[in-house]
Parts: C-alpha cells; sequence; structure tokens
C-alpha cells in the first residue's frame, strides 16, 4: 500500500492570492481547481473553500478558514493511503 502527503495551507482571505503568487513564480504550475464559498455559507462569498494547484508539478491544497484563530496562516499536511 502506498502512502502519499499533501502539503494544505490554510489562509485568512488570501488563499487566491497566494495561489496566483505562486504558480507565477514556479515552471510547470498551475491552479487545478478551485471551491469558493458562496452567500449562506460560513465562509465568505468568493473565498476559497478548498483549491488544488501544482508547483513544478507537486500537488498542493489551500483554504481560506472562515475561523478566527490566534494566527494568520499555517501549514499542515495531508495523508493518503492509496
Amino acid at each position: 500500500m502506498a502512502i502519499s502527503a499533501t502539503l494544505f495551507l490554510m489562509f485568512e482571505g488570501h488563499a487566491q492570492a497566494a495561489m496566483d503568487l505562486y504558480t507565477s513564480l514556479f515552471k510547470n504550475s498551475q491552479i487545478i481547481h478551485a471551491d469558493r464559498y458562496v452567500a449562506g455559507e460560513p465562509g465568505a462569498a468568493g473565498t476559497i473553500k478548498v483549491a488544488t494547484f501544482t508547483l513544478c508539478g507537486r500537488e498542493f491544497k489551500c483554504s481560506d478558514s472562515y475561523i478566527k484563530h490566534a494566527f494568520t496562516f499555517t501549514p499542515s499536511s495531508v495523508v493518503r493511503r492509496n
């Protein structure tokens, strides 16, 4: 059984700007998919619920947290068993 890990970046309202910057800096990088909050959902409409992007061909995920924390950014990881 193969195990893989994906870095997951959590922002407070700046996930789209971060993805735009990161994908502009590295070759073989792109935004794959972005689910956005809509009116009536917990997050601000238009912010990132969860998104997938690649940098140099490696997959990352990110989101805009609607919960106010004592921090503004945190990286974490998602481990998958294939």
